[in-house]
């Protein structure tokens, strides 16, 4: 069995819920989100639920379209 590095570990335990919270504090749809970031709704949908873990370049291009850091999108 490996260990989980810290950022697989942020991916599972912050980023559904900050990625939530984030996306509502600017009032934006997950469909919204989806058009800004070019990820697919269902993907996103997953992403919230914590039923995906999403790769570094789609927390990149999220991070982006919330207008954060990619260490924001993580805390």
């Amino acid at each position: 069995m490996y260990a989980a590095s810290p950022i697989q570990k942020a991916l599972h335990l912050y980023f559904p819920k900050r990625l939530t919270a984030l996306r509502q504090e600017r009032q934006l749809s997950l469909e919204q989100l989806a058009e800004k970031t070019a990820i697919d709704l269902v993907k996103l949908k997953r992403f919230e639920a914590g039923g995906l873990q999403p790769t570094l370049d789609d927390v990149k291009n999220i991070a982006a379209a919330l207008g954060v850091g990619v260490d924001v999108v993580l805390s």
